[in-house]
């Protein structure tokens, strides 16, 4: 596949404009690993979303639009209707700033049984699919978009996804490669027991082999 081309490269990219931390950090307000409490931690919730904030104030700004105004409420329709033309993190915060017509929660994060939400995922997952034909999307910034959906709405989840991906997103917001579904497998039930120092040692271990890589995440800021 061709290398994208700048003005591709900055239709698409996302997660690349916050520098990230060179390992876990423990969050000052709540102790644990900074992310692990995602919504329920103000400080973990900010570790993450402050990747996502970075390019959604970029769109804002580049559109000459203010934080907070209705004009940006309407960027967020606009953002959602044309879900391909954008970052898939500008589509995301978009879709927390639009209600459900159907449920009114944040689009996308409702109950279950709500088609209109149920719908309204695939946006940010086919954005996030562009991106990654243009080779735009490594493994890291992948499972980060999964892990923010499903920490974001807990109650459409299992609480064995919730457990994996509270113990994972620390670890990917330092920028590691996920781990291979065969050592994930073997790492669930120890994260479950609450053996956390040795499931994160499999996944380091992993990494040291070559097999869960750990791609260097992309520095640069997207132009």
């Amino acid at each position: 596949m061709n290398d994208p081309s700048p003005s591709e490269r900055q239709a698409h990219s996302a997660a690349r404009r916050y520098p990230r931390q060179e390992a876990v950090a423990s969050c000052p307000a709540c102790g644990e690993p900074a992310g692990r409490n995602y919504r329920q931690c103000p400080d973990c919730t900010d570790a993450v979303d402050r990747i996502w904030y970075a390019d959604w104030h970029a769109s804002l700004t580049t559109e000459q639009i203010a934080a907070g105004s209705q004009d940006e409420q309407l960027f967020a329709q606009v953002v959602f209707a044309e879900y391909d033309r954008h970052p898939w993190t500008v589509v995301d915060i978009a879709m927390t700033l639009i209600r459900c017509s159907q449920c009114g929660c944040e689009l996308g994060g409702g109950p279950r049984d709500c088609p209109s939400c149920v719908i309204a995922f695939g946006s940010p997952m086919q954005s996030e699919w562009t991106a990654g034909q243009l080779g735009l999307v490594t493994r890291n910034e992948h499972a980060l978009h999964i892990g923010r959906w499903v920490l974001r709405y807990p109650h459409r989840q299992t609480d064995k996804t919730l457990s994996g991906w509270r113990f994972s997103l620390p670890i990917l917001l330092a920028g590691a490669e996920p781990p291979s579904a065969k050592v994930v497998q073997v790492m669930q039930p120890l994260i479950l027991a609450g053996r956390e120092d040795e499931a994160a040692r499999m996944w380091e271990q992993e990494r040291l082999r070559g097999k869960g890589l750990q791609l260097p995440w992309f520095r640069s800021q997207t132009p």
